[in-house]
């Protein structure tokens, strides 16, 4: 139950910030904590999202903090491809749920939308829990596109370590998603044609499983016949005895 809820919406020209703040009690899953997500932004432009969670469930502490400082020129690596952004995060006590099908937050027409109101939701669309038997979770992410224009084609990578509480490790993961015909401010489930995949082996249950869909939603022309433009998912699955 959500009890409280504060809004920042601050612009000085030159800087601006907005976000949402939620305390939320006697949460089925999260127990009792508060979750925020800000926007940064700043001149010459580039745009800074954090999202934070931190709470106590069944008397165990919890927390997460995700960042995404994105580009609007990009950085020229190499001819034709540009980095616009980096990302970040860190973890305790959290583990990934179940991760099919993973859909990036959006509104009614398609558009990025502030999660900051659902617990354990990261920037990403992936959903964290409490689990006591995680320790410590890192992850880095880096956006590329192509250069001078990311429109035509844009990603976002990242790789995720998870620790147990002995310095052993849990899992380890990448998912990555890529989008064609659409720049990055306006990625989400109704881009033209996008991709997502995420890849990851599991060390306790010796479980490799990845999973990789395309959407396409273009109208007149090819669209998907599943939900959300859904054109077909493949699976990668291998475990003992399978």
């Amino acid at each position: 139950m959500i009890l409280d809820d504060i809004l920042i919406d601050v612009d000085v020209g030159k800087f601006s910030l907005q976000g949402q703040l939620i305390n939320y009690q006697n949460h089925p899953t999260y127990g009792k904590g508060f979750k925020g997500m800000i926007t940064a932004g700043f001149t010459p432009k580039f745009e800074i999202d954090v999202t934070a969670q931190f709470g106590t469930v069944n008397d165990m502490r919890y927390w997460y903090a995700d960042g995404l400082l994105t580009i609007s020129n990009g950085i020229q690596v190499f001819t034709g491809v540009g980095i616009y952004g980096f990302g970040g995060g860190a973890y305790y006590h959290m583990s990934r749920q179940n991760t099919e099908n993973i859909q990036i937050p959006t509104d009614p027409s398609g558009n990025g939308v502030d999660n900051s109101d659902i617990p354990g939701q990261s920037l990403s669309g992936v959903v964290y829990v409490p689990d006591p038997n995680s320790y410590l979770g890192v992850k880095a992410s880096v956006i590329l596109g192509t250069k001078p224009g990311p429109a035509a084609f844009n990603a976002t990578a990242t790789f995720e370590m998870n620790f147990n509480g002995s310095g052993g490790l849990n899992f380890i993961g990448f998912q990555g998603d890529a989008y064609f015909m659409t720049p990055i401010t306006e990625r989400g489930n109704d881009s033209k044609v996008y991709a997502t995949t995420d890849i990851g082996y599991d060390f306790n249950n010796n479980v490799l499983h990845g999973e990789t869909s395309v959407y396409v939603n273009m109208p007149h022309i090819i669209e998907g016949a599943n939900a959300n433009h859904l054109a077909g998912t493949s699976i990668l699955h291998f475990e003992p005895g399978e």
